[in-house]
């Protein structure tokens, strides 16, 4: 890992965001909510005349896992109640990815199952939200 120097900080929005400009022109983001969301790089802006992709993509896809990813992973599904779908915009990978991780570590039998819990799970989200009948 290279050595680098934050040359600016800055903060904003609700959950706050901090974002760091370094002197090797890389940013850097971190959110500052009580997950302790590591800091994630930001992929670079695309010179003037790029062509435009025509979907987005989750930053870190295709990115290896790390020790910390896993951890972050089983805090956000388990502590904290997360869906896949917030898992994924959290940790900037996609749904699919989260799910897949999920039954690679072993917290469910594999990739059906965890789906049907993250189903489960926002079923049980829309029924507390739902209101009364009668």
């Amino acid at each position: 890992m290279t050595d680098r120097k934050i040359i600016q900080l800055v903060s904003a929005g609700s959950p706050a965001v901090l974002v760091a400009l370094c002197d090797d022109g890389s940013a850097w983001q971190r959110t500052l909510d009580n997950t302790e969301q590591p800091w994630r790089a930001l992929p670079p802006i695309p010179s003037p005349g790029a062509e435009r992709v025509s979907e987005a993509r989750p930053g870190n896809m295709g990115q290896r896992w790390e020790a910390a990813d896993d951890e972050h992973l089983r805090r956000l599904w388990g502590e904290h109640g997360k869906l896949c779908s917030e898992i994924a915009a959290i940790m900037a990978r996609s749904e699919g990815a989260i799910v897949a991780r999920l039954a690679h570590l072993k917290l469910f039998a594999d990739r059906e199952s965890a789906r049907e819990a993250d189903r489960a799970r926002r079923a049980g989200r829309n029924a507390v939200m739902s209101p009364a009948n009668g």
